[in-house]
């Protein structure tokens, strides 16, 4: 899964080596060399100032909203009316093995344009070991001339110029794929649409989907922009509406901000750690057009950097080289994501013009470690920017997943750790209560880009069936409602404002337990952290 986050300690342990161990990147012999080739370098101006603005206000009476899953094939969040959108890549196949590792031919949208003699081209719709999908008709229909395979489902269909084939599935049959057997060069298939049942094929979401979105009041995009995985770098590379699928690159912005134009909510973007300013500036662009006017923005840069198991942490110490922002490698870290940031709530700004009172301007910051924060927004003013947000994601429970933790958690009946849980969410709450003071110094808002509860495994610890099941159990007790619920009142009470949960629908595993709902058909009475986000919403108006 793309979201693993760690606790303070197992962060830390990434962050920092131990005496006398040698940092991977000798951050204190680069800057020598950095300093010693470019002292005669002058420093680059700083971006003008951007004035504190009044945002305009939240389009939703709810205060709180949600992460939204990976898209995959084997993920249970179904968004769209057409499944093939969260198919996997083609897979190259002889019909006797599963994977041939040959190439495919595709086109700039992803489609076959050929196969080689004995190749069949693969795509995974809904697949996965024990993943529910509803059982009736799919319709299924494409551009083209050849044959579709619909095993295991059953069924094969071929086709000249336009072809349709109504899928009856079964999830007890296995999962859906649609396998090209034959295709015409000068004539391919292509444009297939795969919709699932009780959903309208001109329409560009599943209702089932929409449904379980309702109540919530701002929707964070993070995973469906692949921010964790971020590769693309300008405006040519970045994924597009008629993209034969969505799980490659990310979900496009037009579709990103048609969703929160749909589902009634703000909206929250990641811009990639990789991206261009003609990239940030475009997807500017096209927000400003599209994303309707009543509608806050939420614009943050990249996801986490200060979190060493994810690229961007990297990727910013590495530039954190090339300034002059500080000698120890962590802080110049956080001074350059700083920075970065006022660039492109800059360029956003600009973009927006008169209009951006829409534009939230977010910087990431660590729960645990107020500190950082204050040195990140020091760094904002330094660069002559302004923020409007400092975003923290205060999980609970991390520590009990730590290998330390190991012989205690073992011996935990599951009432001990419920009570146990108790003590980490006033943990939670007094780290945001000093990021609160922080936020307070600098004249911003606090806000949670994540949080809920935060039971996994660290190392070996995540493969140990003793504490997964207990960790299973504390999830899908009753009391974790009434966790959650004093949490999210923690919060309030604390001086947070929106709090974004972690996350909609997604399957438990040693990987976490992060989904409000296990599937998109687990019913409320049966989810108590999805009832205690709608118990929250329903009895709390919005409170910022």
């Amino acid at each position: 899964m793309s979201k693993a986050p760690v606790s303070a300690l197992a962060l830390l342990a990434l962050l920092s080596c131990s005496k006398g161990e040698a940092d991977p990147l000798d951050f204190a012999a680069a800057r020598a060399k950095v300093t010693e080739t470019t002292a005669a370098t002058p420093t680059k101006a700083p971006t003008p100032l951007v004035q504190k603005k009044t945002l305009i206000a939240p389009s939703h009476a709810s205060g709180v909203g949600t992460n939204l899953a990976e898209l995959r094939e084997y993920t249970p969040e179904r968004p769209f009316a057409d499944a093939f959108k969260q198919s996997r890549g083609w897979i190259s196949t002889d019909g006797s093995t599963w994977d041939d590792g040959k190439p495919i031919a595709v086109d700039g949208n992803g489609w076959v344009k050929g196969l080689v003699e004995g190749q069949r081209a693969r795509a995974l719709v809904f697949w996965g070991e024990g993943l529910q999908f509803p059982a009736g008709a799919y319709q299924v229909s494409w551009e083209g001339t050849g044959t579709i395979d619909f095993w295991p489902q059953g069924g094969i269909s071929s086709s000249t110029g336009k072809g349709s084939y109504t899928l009856n599935a079964d999830p007890k049959k296995g999962g859906i794929a649609v396998t090209i057997t034959e295709t015409k060069p000068t004539d391919p298939i292509r444009n297939i649409k795969v919709i699932v049942p009780g959903a309208n094929a001109s329409a560009r979401f599943n209702p089932a989907f929409l449904e379980r979105l309702k109540g919530y009041g701002t929707l964070r995009f993070m995973d469906w922009m692949e921010t964790n995985h971020s590769t693309i770098a300008t405006p040519a590379e970045r994924p597009k509406p008629d993209d034969a699928r969505y799980t490659s690159k990310g979900v496009p912005v037009e579709v990103i901000f048609d969703l929160c134009n749909t589902a009634g909510t703000d909206c929250w973007i990641n811009v990639g750690h990789t991206w261009d300013d003609a990239l940030v500036e475009e997807v500017a662009t096209i927000a400003k057009a599209t994303l309707q006017p009543n509608r806050r923005l939420y614009v943050e840069f990249s996801n986490e950097v200060w979190n060493g198991i994810f690229p961007q942490s990297a990727f910013a110490r590495k530039r954190s080289v090339m300034s002059d922002l500080s000698d120890d490698a962590f802080e110049a870290q956080m001074r350059w994501h700083a920075r970065r940031s006022v660039q492109v709530h800059a360029i956003f700004d600009r973009v927006f013009g008169t209009d951006n009172a829409r534009v939230v301007r977010v910087l990431g910051g660590w729960a645990s470690n107020a500190w950082s924060s204050g040195v990140m927004l020091d760094q904002v003013k330094k660069e002559g920017g302004v923020v409007d947000a400092i975003a923290i994601a205060p999980y609970f429970g991390n520590s009990f997943g730590e290998p330390e933790q190991r012989g205690q958690v073992q011996g935990m009946a599951l009432a001990d750790l419920m009570k146990a849980l108790e003590g980490a969410v006033d943990e939670s709450l007094g780290w945001t209560k000093e990021q609160k003071k922080i936020a307070d110094a600098h004249g911003v808002m606090l806000v949670a880009y994540e949080g809920g509860q935060h039971l996994m495994g660290v190392q070996d610890i995540a493969d140990d069936p003793i504490i997964n099941r207990l960790f299973d159990a504390a999830n899908e007790s009753p009391k974790m409602k009434d966790l959650y619920l004093r949490y999210l009142k923690g919060w309030k009470d604390a001086g947070g404002g929106v709090f974004l949960h972690f996350n909609s629908v997604m399957r438990p595993s040693k990987y976490g337990r992060w989904g409000a709902l296990q599937s998109m058909e687990q019913p409320r009475a049966e989810a108590p952290k999805y009832d205690a986000l709608m118990t929250f919403i329903e009895t709390t108006p919005r409170w910022y």
